[in-house]
């Protein structure tokens, strides 16, 4: 394609002589812009369908990218999205495990502390027993209902 468009350009220059031979007044801007217009517009066709086809392949493979990774970026958000949810669960239930944990501990410790005091409290004062048999049954039905 190119040698071609050479080859018109070097006839061109032949009717450039000629004419300057004749003793015509030349513009030679005018007239090689006229030229190479009309000889280049082959080439710019061929290039505006080379640019079509590019654009037209260019739809086509991101179309053909969304239909086959679309579904799999969507399932991979699906599944991270589960993945989280099912770490959340397993944090909330070793915390829920540690809270049950400390609260039957410190149950334990109060008791001790309760019985130890409770029976300095029962010795000193009569009225006091009758109100530490209240808390000892209020505590013991609260202690059921843990685990």
């Amino acid at each position: 394609m190119i040698i071609g468009l050479v080859n018109r350009l070097r006839g061109h220059g032949d009717e450039f002589l000629k004419l300057h031979s004749k003793g015509a007044e030349l513009n030679a801007t005018a007239l090689a812009t006229d030229k190479l217009n009309k000889a280049m517009e082959p080439v710019r066709d061929c290039v505006r369908e080379s640019l079509n086809k590019q654009e037209s392949l260019l739809k086509e493979i991101q179309t053909n990218y969304e239909s086959v990774f679309g579904k799999t970026k969507a399932k991979t958000t699906i599944g991270t999205t589960l993945l989280m949810a099912a770490e959340a669960y397993s944090q909330l239930t070793q915390d829920f495990t540690q809270g049950v944990t400390f609260y039957a501990d410190l149950t334990e410790i109060l008791l001790k502390f309760q019985n130890k005091w409770g029976f300095m409290i029962r010795s000193t004062c009569p009225v006091s027993v009758m109100f530490h048999s209240l808390r000892l049954t209020s505590y013991k039905i609260h202690s059921s209902v843990l685990p």
